[in-house]
């Protein structure tokens, strides 16, 4: 992906966080113990843990990318390494961990790995068909890698099961329509031409099946 859509991929993502990590309690044996506490919690809880640091991390990330300068940039692919590390650390920990599992596919897409990315999201999916941010998430890289059948086949899963995500993923959508290379005057739009030379069928046909949804 080039720089322009891991910024779009980058805001776009973060509008999507819908999580917030919950502030976890330590928890202290009676008896003295030279045992790490993060040895002594259950997997479950252990994997819940660092799945909070790596968000932490990546909410850095997002902020970092944010400023748009050549040490934004650098600290944030830091923090996504930090935070891909701890996500694969907490699925190790508990591999029912979806939330972790959907993050890590998340930092994959802004760290240039948009294959594995979708790898991630597809093992949430089989994992819980319904685990819907996975869906949401996972369209928006298919959106940036322009595999638009799929993206439309989510669009249809959110729109009968989470109408806000499939709001959300049809507003990338847009934006994606929006940009200059995707774009077709509306006068050829309205005649029903199709300017072959600037899109692909694929390309078309998608634009018009949104055009169709009036929403």
């Amino acid at each position: 992906m080039n720089q322009q859509a891991i910024s779009k991929l980058s805001a776009l993502l973060l509008g999507m966080m819908l999580f917030n990590p919950a502030c976890l309690a330590a928890q202290t044996d009676p008896a003295p113990s030279t045992q790490p506490l993060s040895e002594a919690l259950e997997p479950a809880e252990n994997s819940a843990q660092l799945t909070d640091k790596g968000y932490s991390s990546y909410q850095r990330a997002l902020l970092y990318a944010s400023f748009e300068t050549p040490e934004g940039d650098l600290a944030a692919q830091n923090e996504l390494n930090n935070a891909e590390n701890l996500f694969r650390q907490a699925a190790e920990k508990n591999r029912s961990n979806l939330r972790a599992l959907n993050l890590l596919g998340e930092v994959l897409a802004l760290s240039e790995q948009p294959r594995k990315a979708i790898g991630a999201f597809n093992f949430v999916l089989q994992i819980n068909p319904k685990y819907y941010p996975a869906w949401l998430a996972r369209a928006s890289v298919l959106l940036a890698m322009g595999m638009l059948n799929d993206v439309k086949m989510s669009y249809l899963v959110l729109a009968r099961n989470e109408p806000a995500m499939a709001a959300e993923l049809m507003a990338a959508i847009d934006d994606w329509i929006a940009q200059p290379e995707n774009s077709l005057p509306e006068a050829t739009l309205l005649e029903g031409e199709l300017l072959e030379d600037q899109l692909t069928e694929a390309e078309t046909a998608f634009i018009e099946w949104r055009l169709a949804q009036g929403v």
